[in-house]
């Protein structure tokens, strides 16, 4: 899948590159404990919008969607299993197609960083996203079945997915 990374860096551009910096510090400041929970090459589903696709540049993490391409759901380049996840995996528990999609990928957790609102200091430092074009990974919470709760921070969680959903 091909990356559009400039639409990442547009918004950025506006800030200044000190405030980038500053914003990107902010966001990842307790994601090193998460790094330390999972093995190295884990693969981590995450909403990339949050921030979380700089996880793979700055911190080495795993991501699954690296580039913010996906905001608006309708790109030509998304797998079907991409799709199957970024829309439901939530259900992982009792749909056979969402654990197939997650077993293609490898994927291991679940990482959301901003489950609140999209602004910091006043300035959205990526392209805002629509909730339900990630609903699948936006609606899993503590509570959802096939995820148990590994860190909680603020509006931050890192998820295990359900080791029966992942072999």
């Amino acid at each position: 899948m091909a990356a559009n990374y400039g639409l990442a860096i547009v918004p950025l551009c506006a800030l200044g590159f000190s405030q980038i910096l500053e914003q990107l510090q902010k966001r990842f400041a307790g994601n090193d404990e998460a790094l330390g929970t999972i093995d190295n090459g884990d693969v981590v589903i995450n909403i990339p919008n949050d921030g979380s696709c700089f996880s793979y540049a700055l911190q080495q993490m795993n991501v699954y969607y690296h580039s913010v391409e996906l905001a608006t759901g309708d790109s030509n380049n998304e797998t079907q299993d991409s799709k199957i996840i970024r829309t439901r995996l939530s259900r992982i528990a009792t749909d056979s197609e969402v654990q197939k999609a997650v077993a293609n990928t490898g994927a291991k957790y679940v990482l959301v960083l901003d489950k609140g609102t999209m602004e910091h200091g006043g300035a959205n430092i990526l392209p805002p996203y629509e909730e339900q074009v990630w609903e699948g990974v936006y609606s899993i919470d503590d509570s959802t079945p096939g995820f148990t709760t590994v860190l909680s921070k603020g509006d931050m969680r890192l998820y295990k997915i359900d080791s029966a959903y992942t072999d």
